[in-house]
């Protein structure tokens, strides 16, 4: 489904932690505009009815409800890198975009 680097996992059990989170999954939602553009969500939530479960690497725990996510979400990657101008964020990178080495 969904690949989440080291880096990733390590900054959401962060958030997690400082958010009292911690125990939640992280729900992932992904949306396509009329211009084919993806557009990413994310937040520690309950699981609910419906919802895909899975356990990812490094103890990240991901839930996603709808369909259209789980297909959009399909042989992504989660990252947490230095995006500039805007300064370390999470980035959402298709399979073919494989993170740089450090």
């Amino acid at each position: 489904m969904i690949f989440i680097t080291e880096q990733a996992a390590r900054m959401i059990h962060l958030s997690a932690a400082s958010s009292d989170c911690q125990g939640q999954p992280l729900r992932l939602s992904a949306t396509k505009d009329a211009s084919g553009g993806l557009h990413f969500k994310m937040g520690f939530d309950e699981e609910r009815p419906g919802d895909v479960r899975w356990e990812c690497l490094h103890g990240v725990v991901v839930v996603v409800g709808e369909e259209e996510s789980r297909n959009l979400l399909q042989n992504m990657m989660l990252d947490f890198r230095d995006m500039p101008p805007a300064g370390p964020q999470f980035a959402f990178l298709s399979e073919k975009k494989q993170p740089e080495a450090t």
